[in-house]
């Protein structure tokens, strides 16, 4: 959090006196996009399911292995907050005044509809394959969906203030690959859950981006609901 503001500062003297407007990218450029995170989830699916014994990189349980054979043993949470740190660098960015891509408002939208498309993407999986986490503990470990949430928060980031500096896409990026390597770690995540979170991640932003980019006009709807004790956002968008 303290390079976090440190960077925000940094942005603070790059801000631009013009209005942030919404910044889409070229058909070349979204191609292009997808390459790594089309690569990443292609690579841990590969693994998962075609895994072999002849290299221990070829098999997810050699990888684990290897990962904590040569990683120092630790127990702490902090990827439970690392995983949203960018998204809260957005918002601190936005407070101090630093150019941004998009309105705060377009921001918000995105955002929502990122996450939903995350949570319902990485949630329907768990508990459609029923794998079994590295520690034994429960069935619901493919994919990870902490290391999903931090490429999501990382890519926002990067899809707002990247243009910005190069650092602030390595921060955002640093945050949400140590996020993955510490679910390795912490035995709660094979290697492959956290090459198909990551993609997932990336992939529900650059979505998010190309939906709202398509409705301009009112297509997408999100409305706060309540029912009961249960809180949450029902979205509705017309094709």
């Amino acid at each position: 959090m303290a390079f976090s503001l440190i960077f925000i500062n940094y942005c603070q003297g790059q801000r631009s006196n013009t209005i942030p407007t919404v910044g889409y990218p070229s058909s070349q450029s979204k191609a292009k996009s997808i390459i790594l995170p089309s690569l990443l989830i292609t690579t841990g699916i590969a693994i998962e399911y075609f895994g072999s014994d002849i290299k221990w990189w070829l098999n997810k349980e050699g990888i684990q292995n290897r990962i904590i054979g040569n990683a120092p043993a630790y127990q702490f949470s902090f990827d439970d907050y690392l995983q949203y740190a960018p998204i809260v660098m957005v918002a601190g960015m936005n407070l101090y005044g630093s150019s941004s891509r998009s309105m705060y408002q377009h921001q918000i939208k995105t955002l929502l509809l990122a996450e939903a498309i995350c949570i319902g993407t990485v949630y329907g999986l768990k508990y459609s394959i029923g794998n079994l986490r590295p520690d034994g503990s429960t069935y619901n470990s493919f994919p990870s969906g902490h290391t999903a949430q931090a490429f999501l928060a990382a890519r926002f980031l990067d899809k707002e203030y990247g243009h910005q500096s190069i650092w602030i896409r390595l921060l955002g990026y640093s945050m949400a690959t140590t996020t993955g390597l510490s679910r390795i770690v912490k035995n709660r995540h094979w290697a492959t859950d956290v090459l198909v979170g990551a993609g997932i991640g990336i992939l529900s932003v650059d979505l998010s981006y190309w939906l709202l980019r398509k409705k301009k006009t009112n297509r997408l709807t999100l409305v706060p609901v309540k029912m009961h004790s249960t809180y949450g956002i029902s979205m509705s968008y017309k094709f």
